[in-house]
């Protein structure tokens, strides 16, 4: 036998049965839709940060992820956040062609989110592989960590290094939505290209390979990425509904073409100008052998990258120029160029080890960089 007691109900702590049921009905509909509202936006908001705990003192690191069974995308639109600079890749290709994303002045480590249409790219119904390179925001200084923590004097941990965070929403042709995000699921790698104390890079062409975004077979020297115990400083801040759901009003709204930045968001809500583009190919007026060194002098000074082409060189042979520093790995022709620190060039004094002779130089160029508003 069961036994039950009616507990009566106060009407002071239940006050919403003194409403008429109408009402009542009313009032919980709305409750549950600002609940849901609620939690639609925090999903919106919630990209998953992750970094590269094992590439320690590495200022610029690869991340790549592939994805199989993407179906037939119609609509693509990629969503980065760092606190970097970066570039994407999709399906091998660089989404944008701008030589430099995320435009920082000194010291500027703030939480910079941008947004591109990557329709044109996805294109494989079978496989879609995302690959990011990531560069610190201040690169001479975060040489100057990266020397003290491979001398083992700072502890690497997951909240330190780089920072970076991707959500790729798709759209098939049935009108089927997909999500990719950033997680540990992602590999990672010190790049081929790094910081030096100097201000300059320093790439190291024995070690670049053009399939780490695309196709890569060699996973030896990549680990998994890890996903940050907290978002960076000011990450929160972006607005809700940022997350493309409805990709035709942004790309409406904004009038981007397709591959370039559709927004650009920083954390406090402003947009921000971060990228900047190649406005003139210059050549040297004048070119000069001075001993083993190759001098060239443009007719004014410019502020952006110099790009030199190189024949016959050796493997391990190192070429310099300015704050850049240059391994060869021995193709018939390569070029040495920065991917994300600006100097300013007016002259151009190309040197090298014993192995080096000027007549190895085929092209130098310099590329005039300006920033888009």
């Amino acid at each position: 036998m069961f036994i039950t007691k009616q507990i009566p109900l106060s009407t002071d702590s239940c006050d919403i049965l003194r409403l008429p049921p109408l009402r009542a009905v009313f009032r919980i509909a709305l409750l549950l839709l600002l609940v849901g509202h609620a939690t639609v936006c925090s999903a919106q908001t919630a990209m998953t940060w992750i970094g590269a705990p094992r590439a320690a003192g590495a200022t610029q690191v690869w991340f790549r992820r592939c994805f199989e069974r993407v179906g037939e995308v119609d609509e693509a639109i990629a969503t980065v956040a760092t606190t970097g600079r970066v570039r994407l890749y999709v399906n091998g290709r660089l989404v944008n062609s701008a030589p430099l994303t995320v435009t920082r002045g000194e010291g500027d480590g703030g939480v910079v989110a941008m947004r591109y249409d990557v329709s044109a790219y996805v294109a494989r119904p079978d496989s879609l592989e995302l690959a990011l390179w990531w560069a610190a925001p201040d690169g001479a200084k975060a040489a100057d960590c990266g020397t003290r923590c491979s001398r083992n004097t700072c502890l690497p941990t997951a909240d330190s290094g780089a920072k970076v965070a991707l959500r790729l929403w798709c759209r098939d042709v049935k009108g089927r939505v997909s999500v990719f995000d950033s997680d540990s699921t992602w590999m990672c790698r010190p790049s081929a290209v790094q910081f030096n104390a100097a201000g300059g890079e320093s790439i190291d062409g024995t070690q670049w390979h053009t399939s780490w975004s695309y196709g890569e077979s060699d996973w030896a020297r990549w680990s998994g990425a890890a996903e940050l115990s907290a978002p960076p400083v000011g990450a929160p801040g972006l607005p809700c509904g940022y997350e493309p759901l409805l990709p035709d009003d942004h790309l409406r709204n904004e009038g981007a073409s397709r591959g370039g930045v559709v927004a650009a968001v920083s954390a406090q809500g402003g947009v921000s100008a971060v990228e900047c583009r190649v406005a003139k190919v210059l050549t040297p007026t004048d070119i000069s052998i001075d001993g083993d060194r190759l001098v060239c002098r443009f007719d004014r000074p410019f502020v952006g990258f110099l790009r030199v082409t190189l024949r016959d060189a050796v493997v391990g042979e190192t070429v310099s120029v300015g704050n850049m520093r240059y391994v060869c790995r021995g193709t018939l022709d390569e070029q040495m160029q920065g991917r994300f620190s600006l100097s300013m060039w007016d002259e151009a004094v190309i040197t090298g080890d014993r192995r080096f002779r000027p007549s190895q130089v085929q092209r130098v160029e310099g590329l005039v960089v300006e920033s888009c508003e």
